[in-house]
């Protein structure tokens, strides 16, 4: 047997008894910190605390405000804010459809269990990465002392889970509130309550709730709700009776040996670019129909043109001019005749104007209507320094020659050169100089990179120093992997997960052939440290060899499974990736890619 299956065989009994534990009051008491929201009354029965970091952005479909903080308040709710106070709190509980659906300005809101009452604590964890959770203890109706716990969790996915440990409804009550709601007056007023014992979906409203009473609850007691975005804006939900973990499959890293439109790298701000631009070269070698990327450290100062009789473009502060060539060069785009150059780094391929925005941003870049070359940041000539034009044998030289930041002018100029072969298509950045001042008020950022134009998709923002040597060529997505259903295990079932191979590169024929390797262990090991053929994006993410699950067939997707069997214990982590053979791809083996990893969290639900 090999170890990964014995380890999960051996640990039935414990799934056992962790399934047990349906309900744990978890985290550090907020009561102190909460204020009375009616005179009279302690805080724990009309009150609210301050606005509460959840630690993560909250998804919300429907709702504007990014949601990063929450208000708990002791009537058994929580309202979700962007850290600047909660609006529309309701007195005595959410438990009529108007307190749910609020009006226009009031905040989202999470109702676990509301009524008039008051209690002994309230806690709050955000020990777990990606959930915030709080828990109402001892709490009991309006002058009745008989005490039930409840909590809600939210979860960086925007699902939301509210949980029992006992049943309210034992110790008798009126009408009270269970659900979810955008607030902001969602809805029409007409809408009916639901009965979340019952599998169902909102359909695209982002409002859904119950008013029930003691003869309609068969999901309290040890048992909980699970609301999740059904992809419309609206939310499904389930019952999960004794919750215990959530399974999950995260996506980690991105295979290799794909192919992108643009490439960049956003530096936070001006001491982030110094350190990994200055001194350093950036070529890009025009290949026919795209570039191949190559980082070359510690090259500036030999690869700098010091400008002998250069032209002054004459651009002031945010301000664009086009630049003709004596003689075009090839690119992806065809023959570039002139270059659109922006005081703030940026160059376009046969632009008449370029953005003069001060501000980097990804979005911009990927989507810019000129593309070509970035070196993006709010750069201010009327400090000092100049940007510059020179045209010397089959190169034309783009300088900005000691050119200062905004608001940076006494020293610590930047000097960097863009470098355009015509007889090859070649492009050079040479970062001589990068500032590392930070002190302008309206940022100091850079984004260092390449886009055609018009939408590019985002590969997201690399470190070019570790990342390159990498091809910038049509799209053509790395071979990725994908896990489905949720890997759940529980005392009595298990779950057969597929493992979806898709962008697997060629074996020969037509065919694709490789393995899914499944691990008990994980790792973070490139390839290229191995063998220096390997793309540095190749990074090995499991820990061993435990489960071998083979693939081939026509190239296109590729389907493997694998048996998670029922008892293994919630909490237990699986790792999983692909490697697919590709003769000639690199040396290591004969030719290898590797796809993204998975990390497979096993739970109960």
């Amino acid at each position: 047997m090999n170890r990964t299956l014995a380890l999960l065989s051996s640990a039935a009994l414990l799934a056992v008894a962790a399934n047990a534990q349906c309900f744990s009051p978890t985290g550090t008491s907020i009561v102190g910190s909460m204020t009375p929201s009616l005179g009279g009354y302690p805080a724990t029965d009309e009150g609210y605390s301050p606005d509460l970091a959840l630690g993560f952005v909250f998804p919300m479909a429907g709702v504007a405000t990014t949601l990063t903080h929450c208000v708990v308040e002791a009537n058994g709710s929580l309202y979700l804010t962007d850290g600047s106070g909660a609006v529309g709190i309701p007195g005595f509980g959410n438990n009529y459809l108007d307190a749910f659906r609020g009006v226009a300005g009031d905040s989202p809101r999470v109702v676990g269990f509301s009524e008039d009452q008051d209690g002994g604590d309230i806690l709050v964890d955000s020990s777990v990465p990606g959930q915030f959770k709080v828990t109402w203890v001892d709490y009991h109706y309006w002058l009745n002392s008989d005490a039930y716990d409840f909590s809600i969790t939210l979860f960086d996915t925007g699902e939301v889970q509210i949980d029992f440990g006992t049943d309210p409804f034992a110790v008798g009550s009126g009408t009270c509130g269970v659900g979810v709601s955008i607030g902001g007056g969602v809805g029409t007023g007409t809408e009916t309550e639901t009965d979340f014992g019952v599998a169902g979906t909102t359909s695209g409203l982002g409002l859904v709730y119950d008013l029930p009473t003691s003869a309609d609850m068969p999901y309290f007691a040890g048992s909980g709700v699970r609301f999740a975005p059904d992809g419309s804006g609206g939310y499904a939900w389930f019952e999960t009776p004794c919750l215990g973990t959530l399974a999950t499959h995260t996506v980690v890293g991105a295979g290799c040996y794909g192919s992108y439109e643009s490439i960049y790298q956003l530096f936070a701000d001006a001491a982030a670019a110094s350190t990994g631009l200055t001194g350093n070269t950036m070529l890009l070698s025009f290949n026919g129909v795209g570039y191949d990327a190559q980082w070359l450290p510690g090259t500036a100062s030999a690869f700098f043109v010091t400008p002998v009789a250069p032209t002054s473009l004459g651009l002031g502060d945010d301000d664009s001019v086009n630049q003709v060539l004596t003689t075009p060069f090839a690119s992806p785009l065809g023959p570039v005749t002139s270059l659109g150059i922006g005081s703030n780094g940026i160059i376009g391929f046969n632009a008449a104007t370029v953005s003069t925005s001060y501000t980097p941003a990804a979005a911009d870049f990927l989507n810019s209507t000129e593309g070509g070359v970035y070196l993006w940041h709010d750069y201010a000539t009327q400090y000092g320094g100049d940007i510059v034009f020179e045209e010397a044998g089959s190169v034309a030289y783009v300088t900005w020659d000691a050119v200062h930041s905004w608001g940076n002018n006494t020293a610590n100029p930047s000097t960097v050169q863009v470098q355009f072969d015509t007889a090859t298509g070649d492009i050079w950045l040479v970062f001589l100089d990068i500032s590392n001042d930070t002190t302008s008020t309206f940022g100091s950022g850079h984004l260092v990179g390449y886009t055609p134009p018009g939408a590019s998709p985002n590969r997201g923002s690399m470190n070019l120093a570790s990342a390159l040597p990498a091809t910038i060529s049509v799209d053509a997505p790395p071979m990725s992997l994908s896990a489905s259903p949720r890997p759940i295990s529980t005392p009595s079932s298990g779950t057969l997960v597929n493992f979806n191979v898709t962008n697997a590169p060629e074996y020969g024929g037509g065919f694709a052939l490789g393995v899914v390797v499944l691990s008990a262990t994980s790792a973070s090991l490139p390839l290229f440290a191995i063998d220096p053929s390997v793309d540095p994006g190749c990074i090995v993410r499991v820990g061993g060899l435990d489960v071998m699950m083979p693939f081939v067939g026509p190239l296109g997707p590729q389907t493997t499974q694998f048996q998670l069997p029922a008892g293994v214990p919630v909490g237990v982590m699986l790792y999983t990736q692909a490697v697919a053979l590709a003769p000639g791809l690199n040396n290591f083996l004969g030719g290898v890619a590797l796809s993204n990893g998975i990390e497979s969290l096993v739970g109960d639900v």
